[in-house]
């Protein structure tokens, strides 16, 4: 079967690749074989993939003379009148150069400063220097559109974990700016994007930088400092999904309740064995004589062995702690 390169733009579902799509800094997108379905062409749109190789039918006789398909490359249909993409124009454009050159210093940047958190007293200070980085890439933009296309343009250049939380960061901002966040509340969203993937600093680049799939030893090392927060079904290695962080928030409220997670006297491999063989249940982690009937119920709604008796987050938005307790987005980012 005969082979043509097609422009990203012009793939179509049922479309069968013919090679493995890589970003530049070598993350797998996708493999060879692969059908291609809606959803697998806007992942290589947003690794800013640019065209690939996929299978053509041979073309019967009759098919032989007509007109060249004008998706493949090299077709004047499939490119703009310089010959590149839109992502790529943008790539090559000075505003673009300047703005990469300012995310890549403020990147290293937040590198030292995720260091001054440990090392030095004065944590706002830091984190008001963490803000600051932020502030010089927004002032790099024309507006949170603008941001967004110089963002996806950077997708095909870094992926790693602090360009990663910066870009997070970024997309906060837009997100606040359209909700109307104050500026205090935009502060604390802004400093949660920087901070959410804080728990990968310290997996080595080689896993994290992986193309392929994780072997079970490298999946155990990737989860190594938060056997604390993970629920049994993650640690037997069994399928991972939205259940098992209503595992990780339960587990996150007792650790705001209690100022630690339980068995934070134990190593996470001897949690790791404990939640394997025998998963606690609330009783054996709090007392729960210390606290309401209602946080009490909630944790014991998110921490049940069985995923499918645990509760969905829509069924723990309905619980009474929730209901009867909340004081909106103001008073939480506040408490943060």
């Amino acid at each position: 079967m005969k082979t043509k390169k097609i422009l990203t733009a012009n793939l179509k579902p049922g479309m069968v690749s013919c090679e493995a799509a890589y970003t530049s800094s070598n993350h797998l997108v996708i493999q060879s074989n692969t059908t291609l379905t809606p959803d697998i062409i806007d992942k290589l749109k947003y690794y800013a993939i640019r065209a690939i190789k996929v299978y053509v039918p041979e073309p019967s006789e009759e098919e032989s003379g007509m007109e060249q398909d004008s998706t493949a490359i090299g077709s004047d249909a499939s490119l703009d009148v310089e010959g590149l993409t839109y992502f790529e124009r943008v790539q090559q454009s000075e505003q673009f150069k300047e703005f990469k050159e300012s995310v890549t210093k403020s990147v290293e940047n937040f590198k030292g400063q995720l260091n001054d958190i440990v090392t030095k007293d004065n944590i706002s200070q830091v984190c008001d220097d963490m803000l600051h980085e932020v502030d010089i890439i927004l002032s790099k933009s024309r507006n949170s559109l603008h941001l967004l296309d110089m963002l996806q343009c950077l997708r095909g250049f870094d992926d790693m974990t602090y360009m990663h939380s910066m870009n997070v960061a970024l997309i906060c901002s837009v997100i606040g700016s359209w909700s109307g966040f104050p500026k205090e509340e935009m502060k604390v969203l802004l400093l949660c994007g920087l901070l959410h993937d804080i728990g990968k600093l310290k997996i080595a680049p080689d896993i994290i930088q992986k193309p392929g799939k994780l072997t079970d030893e490298e999946f155990r090392h990737s989860k190594k400092g938060s056997f604390y927060w993970m629920s049994p079904q993650v640690v037997s290695l069994k399928d991972y999904d939205t259940k098992t962080d209503i595992w990780s928030l339960g587990i996150t409220c007792i650790e705001l309740a209690e100022t630690e997670p339980p068995f934070a006297d134990l190593k996470p491999f001897e949690v790791a064995n404990k939640l394997a063989k025998s998963p606690p249940t609330v009783e054996d982690v709090i007392n729960v004589q210390e606290y309401s009937g209602y946080f009490v119920d909630f944790l014991d709604k998110c921490l049940q062995v069985d995923p499918n008796k645990r509760f969905s987050a829509k069924e723990l938005i309905e619980h009474d702690f929730i209901k009867k307790f909340s004081k909106g987005k103001g008073y939480i980012a506040e408490l943060v």
